[in-house]
């Protein structure tokens, strides 16, 4: 009897440490798990952000160029500097006026 209690015994302690290891395994192994996956959700998170402010650059640079060619053409319709300057060339009288009205 006393043999046979002490070889249970040994059973039981040897059943609970292979237990024990096993769910020790599992536990570990779920949490890389769980690591990997929000480690590979925040690399997903990036790249969406990156591919949102490249698509938003390229749109603006687009729209820039876009507008670009009847901007300069307002500009230059609405700032007449080609005649100031022409007439500055010229050597006018009122110099000094043509500049101050070139400047403004």
């Amino acid at each position: 009897p006393l043999q046979q209690q002490l070889h249970r015994q040994k059973f039981f302690i040897a059943g609970a440490v292979v237990g024990g290891a096993f769910a020790l395994g599992k536990f570990v192994q779920w949490k890389l798990a769980e690591y990997s996956d929000s480690m590979v959700a925040e690399e997903v998170a990036k790249a969406r952000k990156k591919h949102h402010y490249d698509s938003n650059q390229r749109t603006c640079k687009m729209t820039v160029v876009t507008l670009l060619p009847s901007l300069r053409e307002s500009l230059f319709n609405t700032l007449d500097t080609e005649s100031l300057t022409t007439k500055l060339k010229s050597s006018p009288e009122n110099k000094i006026s043509t500049w101050q009205e070139l400047k403004t």
